[in-house]
């Protein structure tokens, strides 16, 4: 989530459901990433570059930026 609080939440409660943090370049825990004992891997997620329409492209943060790296983790195990 991005809360950037320590509190548990859903969807990751839920057992089949991984929980995702972000962190930047430093491997530094993000502000707005929550981090609590539901977190069960961390992915960089601030000022990720990203595509866009057009041949274009922009910096983004967020858990949703985290999430692809570790989808792409996962696929490999």
């Amino acid at each position: 989530g991005n809360g950037g609080s320590d509190a548990l939440s859903y969807p990751a409660l839920y057992k089949r459901v991984m929980s995702v943090a972000a962190v930047d370049s430093n491997k530094n825990k993000a502000s707005f990433s929550q981090f609590n004992s539901q977190v069960e891997s961390v992915a960089p997620g601030v000022s990720v570059k990203s595509t866009l329409p057009g041949n274009n492209y922009a910096s983004w943060s967020g858990t949703s930026m985290a999430c692809p790296h570790v989808a792409g983790v996962v696929a490999l195990v």
